[in-house]
């Protein structure tokens, strides 16, 4: 094997192992992510209570 050939064979070794930490970190990131909540959980409101609501914010100056 020829200096040439030695060094593409290096060059691609080189990219394989690249490749190959990437996409391992990659899956330690994955794995290291939280839990995804699927849903949070709010009480329900009454007619009553959404209107006595939506008058406190009024009244109040309330942004949400």
């Amino acid at each position: 094997m020829n200096r040439l050939e030695q060094d593409a064979a290096d060059a691609l070794q080189g990219h394989e192992d690249c490749a190959a930490f990437r996409d391992a970190e990659r899956a330690r990131w994955a794995r290291a992510q939280p839990a995804v909540i699927g849903s949070v959980w709010a009480p329900k409101m009454s007619e009553q209570q959404k209107k006595t609501h939506e008058q406190y914010i009024a009244a109040n100056n309330l942004p949400f």
